[in-house]
């Protein structure tokens, strides 16, 4: 039976490595409620969004940069030093259209992932979120990868870690190599908060913050086939 080592050094039969090789799916199965989020997350279901909304929007067209020091720079009075004392303190601060100073900072992992009847847990995978006042970092790694071949190719060079080396041992590794180590998702950007406008005043969710995540680094991006829903969700 072919095998792999996992990041222990212990072998992998078959059965663990399509387990593996699944991962990403399976995450997009939890994520997309197996796909059905397209025909949920739509206008007519009251769901809205602006093509500028989209995660990759600025990535694709390359100012992601200039877009992002832009946002920084526009000023709101205490952002830096604002502590809400409840809910309604909260959302009567984000009352303007578009607030840059999240509420939430720090780091926090996920122990729990569920959805579509299938669920994955952080004995399945390493998920960490990272978010500043602006930026975000959004990390999640199966731990099921082998082991890492970049260390100990890199032993093989001296044990230079300098861009050369890592590019010789990127080219180094074969097509089933690299296929087994892009089963992971890193991804990083812009938080922009607002607070979603409605006519039904008595719906707490409407009255909420609003995140609203733009990428520009993505391991998970692929050239002309951008995520077709924006990465939005209530505080």
């Amino acid at each position: 039976m072919p095998t792999h080592q996992n990041d222990k050094g212990h072998e992998q039969p078959q059965h663990q490595l399509k387990r593996h090789l699944d991962w990403t799916a399976k995450q997009g199965r939890i994520l997309t409620d197996n796909g059905n989020a397209l025909s949920y997350y739509s206008e007519e279901n009251g769901f809205a969004f602006a093509e500028e909304e989209l995660p990759h929007y600025h990535l694709e067209r390359g100012n992601s940069h200039t877009v992002f020091r832009g946002w920084a720079r526009e000023k709101f009075d205490e952002v830096d030093t604002f502590i809400p004392a409840s809910i309604n303190h909260l959302m009567e601060y984000v009352k303007v259209k578009r607030l840059h100073g999240s509420p939430i900072v720090g780091a926090w992992n996920r122990p729990l992932f569920t959805g579509k009847w299938e669920h994955s847990t952080d004995s399945d995978e390493v998920v960490y979120n990272i978010q500043t006042g602006t930026l975000f970092v959004d990390l999640r790694i199966p731990r099921s990868k082998p082991i890492v071949l970049w260390e100990n190719l890199g032993k093989g060079l001296g044990g230079s870690t300098n861009w050369q080396d890592s590019r010789q041992i990127l080219e180094s590794m074969t097509d089933e190599d690299l296929r087994l180590y892009s089963r992971q998702h890193v991804f990083g950007g812009f938080s922009v908060l607002t607070k979603e406008s409605s006519t039904n005043e008595s719906h707490l969710m409407k009255k909420l913050p609003i995140c609203t995540r733009h990428h520009c680094i993505d391991w998970n991006y692929v050239p002309n086939r951008p995520r077709p829903r924006p990465n939005k969700w209530y505080i």
